[in-house]
């Protein structure tokens, strides 16, 4: 008789609720890997029991985020490295309306750095309604712009680049929400000049 025992080297518990009370049960979960960069490099499934709560299992160490979809609209939690029994996931319902909406800061910085300026741009909103505000935020960059990544708040598959602007597509949950902007422009006279969208 051959008796097999396995090890997992990463075991993720937890509960998934709707409006931060709510259980939300049998609803389906995407559990990703992610590299060292941050970028999804493979993907599983779960789903929730019918209290709201989901077990994940690999024998893989790594990197691992859980993702649901609700209402058009994609939630997560932040990276996670190590086992972890206590992972909470919220969703919310939608609106477009962002009256309630108030950017709280907004900083932009320069830095020269061997024939580069390097610019960094961060912008924390408040969402004040009790659902996810789904709205695109949309910065344009300028035509030189290198190097573009998002050092917090943003992943690197939760945006993209195109018309020569930094686009975000995931919405505003309710509370604070950071997205921070680093790219690369050559050193030289420049003229700079920045709108906020969709916050007035």
């Amino acid at each position: 008789m051959e008796i097999i025992i396995l090890f997992f080297s990463i075991i993720l518990k937890g509960e998934l609720f709707l409006k931060d009370s709510i259980p939300l049960k049998n609803y389906k979960l995407a559990v990703y890997e992610l590299d060292s960069s941050l970028t999804i490099i493979d993907s599983f499934s779960t789903k929730t029991d019918p209290q709201g709560k989901f077990l994940f299992k690999n024998d893989k160490k790594g990197i691992y985020i859980i993702k649901v979809n609700y209402q058009g609209v994609r939630y997560r939690t932040d990276p996670i490295l190590d086992d972890n029994d206590k992972l909470r996931l919220s969703v919310y319902d939608t609106v477009t309306n962002y009256e309630q909406m108030v950017l709280q800061r907004a900083h932009i910085a320069f830095i020269p750095s061997s024939g580069l300026i390097q610019v960094i741009e961060v912008y924390n909103f408040f969402n004040a309604h009790n659902k996810t505000v789904k709205k695109e935020f949309r910065i344009p960059l300028p035509s030189n712009a290198t190097h573009i990544f998002s050092p917090q708040g943003v992943l690197p598959f939760e945006f993209k680049l195109a018309e020569n602007s930094f686009i975000y597509k995931e919405g505003f949950k309710p509370g604070i929400k950071t997205i921070s902007l680093l790219y690369h422009i050559p050193f030289e006279k420049i003229k700079f000049e920045r709108k906020i969208p969709f916050i007035t």
